[in-house]
């Protein structure tokens, strides 16, 4: 198994290995891997995306301008279109895809017990 770097990849890797127990429950350890890393990425976009809330300010004319009357939608719009929020999106969305696959194939292996066993 090479270097898998998009979801398509994992999604192309696990159809190609669906009737193989072995490379399957492989490619299970290495997604739930990689989900724990991009985890560990989120949970720190998630503490800067608090301070961008505790805020609640943006600068104008160079000056910081307070206005605690924006609404919680507009402040998260606004952190949506900060690198940061960009990046929260993508993950979050890799990480779904990484979910759905590695549930893919736990139903895949519980499959292929119970054939096994009816086979005996």
């Amino acid at each position: 198994m090479d270097e898998i770097k998009s979801l398509k990849q994992f999604a192309e890797e696990v159809v190609k290995y669906k009737n193989s127990p072995q490379m399957l429950a492989e490619l299970h350890l290495y997604m739930a891997a990689k989900y724990a890393m991009l985890a560990d990425i989120l949970k720190d976009l998630k503490v800067e995306e608090a301070k961008f809330w505790d805020i609640k300010s943006f600068e104008e004319d160079g000056k910081t301008k307070r206005d605690k009357n924006l609404s919680d939608r507009y402040v998260e719009m606004l952190w949506r279109r900060t690198e940061g929020g960009q990046k929260e999106i993508r993950l979050k969305y890799e990480c779904d895809g990484l979910e759905k696959l590695m549930a893919a194939i736990k139903t895949s292996s519980v499959v292929s017990a119970i054939e096994a066993r009816g086979s005996m």
